[in-house]
């Protein structure tokens, strides 16, 4: 999706790519793997990508004990079954302003609360995969990005 997002997005393409050339005539022509986490467009890029089409829409729990709501005299009871919409919550007008829009610089204008960005969930029960994830992510962005200008079809909508 984030090449998806790119090709609909020039400019923000554009950004990124000029990013990803600073870091490589800094680096001689080459761009170490080390590097990847000194470009901060392009965890945002991921971000928002990830913010609009996450890798799940819920996540789903039994919960073992009686969880307190946080600002609320309300309880959920032991043994309760939770859906937490992550599509929702990410897609929030109070959370995320203007949230149809794929704008990468909002995470730098304003953080969303952590508990209100969950593409990997959260916790000692989120994904243990999320870091191999971002970093596959970031490779692939950095690879293709940095060698090709993407595009949609012409007949894409």
């Amino acid at each position: 999706m984030a090449c998806y997002l790119l090709a609909r997005h020039e400019i923000v393409q554009n950004t990124l790519r000029e990013r990803i050339y600073e870091v490589i005539n800094q680096n001689e022509g080459a761009f170490p793997y080390s590097s990847c986490d000194d470009i901060e467009y392009l965890d945002l890029v991921i971000k928002e990508t990830l913010r609009l089409y996450a890798p799940v829409s819920i996540i789903e729990r039994h919960l073992q004990h009686k969880l307190k709501i946080k600002f609320s005299k309300r309880c959920v009871p032991k043994r309760a079954h939770v859906t937490i919409p992550i599509c929702g919550i990410h897609r929030d007008p109070e959370f995320y302003e203007n949230p149809g829009a794929f704008d990468p610089n909002r995470f730098l204008r304003r953080p969303p609360p952590v508990e209100k960005f969950l593409p990997f969930g959260m916790g000692n029960r989120s994904c243990i995969g999320e870091a191999f994830a971002k970093m596959v992510t970031k490779i692939i962005l950095v690879h293709i990005v940095g060698s090709f200008d993407i595009a949609v079809c012409h007949s894409t909508k």
